[in-house]
């Protein structure tokens, strides 16, 4: 073996010591910056062009889970061999993808069809479909923190509650509105025009789009399947979901930045602590699943565009977290990362 040789796997074993050493934080600065600089960059090179920006605006979104997936990979861990599951996984999820995407842009957003268009989708279904196939990976270890998307664990009751509890809340928020004589505002998507059955399409567009592409799969591997397993090892549910929360609002500045919008940004990370909590509360309740969260994060972004919110919201908001937060007791420190 050369000398140089030798060098070079001192540097390489020093390297990822380093990093599994201080793995939470190396976590979130290749995230923010991963993020940040795909943002920025679809910003400054296609100013306006929603199209152009899709690509750079999902290895943003997705950065999340690419990271977490990149520092379990750094762990010693047995290999197994399930690579035609993987290229398999990959491709199923790559064409169904790419053509629920193709829909969801000519429908929902409005989107000119033509080859740019389909070449757009193609190439962002590819993140989706990367990580999905990553539960087949050689190594154990990304398999047992990506499998709980293929294998959920704990009892149905919670992911029906992981859908259901954002539009209850928010239709609470509208019901208290109602009674006490506020206008209620409009909400984002409007379908009211529509049949049923058209109505029904295109929440279906949505919502899966809100899992697959935006959100769901794209974050929740990152911030609840790596982050908040590895900060549960020292901190409370509590004080974790809050850590999760504040990262996960600054997280979101460069997007907020381009957009007009009333809310300052600290109120935008305080919204980001709250529904944070929630998270934390669904995925420990589930044992640590992450088709929960992924579910959870996809009807938050889809309900949140088709209930009005309004200032009412945060206090029934607030409630509903001290109730969960006292009767789950999240201020105690968990024994192990993910207790029902």
């Amino acid at each position: 073996m050369s000398t140089e040789y030798k060098y070079y796997e001192i540097e390489k074993n020093n390297l990822m010591k380093l990093l599994l050493n201080h793995n939470i934080v190396f976590f979130f600065v290749i995230v923010f910056l991963v993020s940040w600089s795909s943002w920025i960059l679809a910003y400054l090179l296609f100013p306006g062009n929603f199209l152009l920006q899709l690509p750079l605006m999902r290895i943003g979104a997705f950065a999340p889970a690419l990271i977490s997936i990149f520092m379990c990979s750094l762990k010693n861990s047995a290999e197994s061999n399930k690579t035609k599951k993987r290229w398999l996984t990959f491709v199923i999820v790559w064409i169904i993808a790419s053509l629920h995407f193709y829909f969801y842009l000519i429908h929902i957003e409005n989107t000119e069809t033509g080859i740019k268009l389909i070449l757009i989708t193609i190439v962002t279904s590819v993140l989706p479909a990367f990580v999905l196939s990553n539960i087949f990976s050689k190594k154990t270890a990304i398999q047992e923190h990506l499998s709980t998307i293929f294998y959920p664990k704990g009892k149905l009751f919670w992911y029906i509650i992981a859908f259901l509890i954002i539009p209850f809340l928010l239709s609470l928020d509208v019901l208290i509105n109602y009674i006490i004589g506020n206008e209620i505002g409009s909400p984002e998507y409007n379908f009211n025009e529509y049949a049923n059955i058209k109505l029904f399409f295109y929440l279906f567009l949505i919502i899966i789009t809100q899992s697959l592409q935006t959100g769901g799969l794209s974050e929740e591997p990152g911030w609840r399947g790596y982050a908040q397993k590895e900060l549960q090892k020292k901190y409370s549910p509590l004080i974790v979901g809050i850590m999760i929360g504040l990262a996960w609002g600054i997280w979101h500045f460069p997007i907020y930045l381009s957009q007009i919008t009333s809310m300052s940004l600290w109120m935008i990370v305080l919204g980001c602590i709250q529904i944070g909590l929630t998270f934390t509360w669904i995925y420990n309740r589930t044992k640590g699943s992450l088709l929960a969260v992924i579910i959870l994060h996809a009807s938050w972004n889809t309900f949140t565009h088709f209930i009005p919110k309004s200032s009412i919201f945060d206090i029934v908001m607030g409630i509903f977290l001290l109730i969960v937060i006292c009767t789950s007791k999240m201020w105690k420190k968990t024994d192990k990362s993910n207790n029902a």
